[in-house]
């Protein structure tokens, strides 16, 4: 067997396993896609204890309007996040550790040139 093979194999680790997708009874997207740019807001049923959630690795921050009400978090997609599918990683009390599912649209940005006109010096 070729010994970078092996090695590589070694450093590569476990594979990674994706945790299952959260029930949507409990928890769920204002929409199942979202542009570059775009901002989708995330809802998790009302419980005592705040959802811990994460996107791109980074913690989402959770408020409630009120004691009995569920804990929402504002999901900001990066202008270079490339399109396609992508997930949430949350956990709660109701599903433990799952994922919600968002879709990345492209967005077409508007393309724009300036031109500067040269100024000789005499």
């Amino acid at each position: 067997m070729n010994p970078t093979l092996v090695l590589l194999a070694a450093l590569s680790g476990p594979p990674t396993t994706v945790p299952p997708e959260c029930n949507r009874t409990y928890s769920h997207l204002s929409a199942s896609a979202a542009a570059q740019g775009g901002v989708a807001l995330l809802e998790v049923a009302a419980g005592a204890v705040e959802p811990i959630a994460t996107w791109r690795a980074k913690p989402l921050r959770f408020w409630r309007d009120d004691a009995a009400g569920p804990w929402r978090a504002f999901v900001g997609i990066d202008l270079e996040q490339r399109p396609g599918e992508a997930r949430v990683t949350l956990r709660t009390a109701h599903d433990g550790t799952c994922t919600v599912p968002l879709s990345v649209e492209p967005w077409s940005f508007p393309k724009s040139t300036s031109r500067c006109r040269r100024v000789s010096s005499t």
